[in-house]
């Protein structure tokens, strides 16, 4: 895939469970070229390294706990400098919380990557339960079960909101997105206020 770092830019894309994130993330990966580093992904590749920050991703990992914020984010570190210069990263599951966020204000300048921008696709209550219950009966999983639905939900309104309106006051571009229509109305806005639709019809008739 070939981008244009004059195109698109660095993103970081938010939103509750159920609002379709990680798809809109894949879609905006395979039409401008983003590196795309999600925290999944990213740490289940460290585990598998031989070194300190990765032994410290594996133990917690084959522990079953969440890897602490003083690791997740050195980890993140470590990814995008993997990214070459000029290539847009699109950053999901990573900045989540305001522990999170001041520890990427000190690590991004570093990198000399540019601005970045953030993605909230909103969704309400009500249609991520709908959602996420639905998935659940498609792939049994525990963890899309109603009551674990509600406590993550309410995990994002406790940790993740707080962040945004901190990122808002530092001068963040924060583009708010509807999450509520279809997965392809939904990248049409996102497409729309990125100012990336025109772009993508020019690269279409070259």
């Amino acid at each position: 895939m070939c981008y244009n770092s004059a195109m698109v830019q660095n993103l970081i894309i938010l939103g509750p469970q159920g609002s379709g994130k990680g798809t809109q993330a894949k879609l905006l990966c395979g039409k401008f070229g983003f590196a795309y580093v999600g925290s999944g992904d990213t740490l289940r590749e460290m585990a598998k390294k031989d070194s300190e920050l990765g032994r410290k991703v594996r133990s917690c990992l084959e522990a079953g706990q969440l890897v602490p914020d003083e690791i997740v984010m050195p980890v993140l570190e470590e990814k995008l400098r993997t990214v070459p210069s000029g290539q847009p990263v699109l950053i999901e599951g990573f900045v989540r919380r305001l522990p999170q966020y001041e520890f990427f204000k000190k690590i991004w300048p570093r990198l000399r990557r540019g601005d970045f921008k953030v993605l909230f696709i909103e969704l309400s209550e009500d249609e991520a339960v709908k959602r996420l219950a639905a998935r659940s009966g498609i792939e049994n999983r525990d963890d899309d079960k109603p009551e674990a639905i509600k406590r993550r939900l309410e995990w994002f309104r406790r940790e993740t909101l707080p962040m945004l309106e901190a990122m808002k006051r530092d001068g963040v571009e924060v583009i708010r997105i509807d999450g509520s229509p279809s997965i392809e109305m939904v990248h049409k806005e996102i497409l729309q206020k990125l100012g990336m639709d025109s772009r993508l019809r020019g690269n279409d008739n070259t």
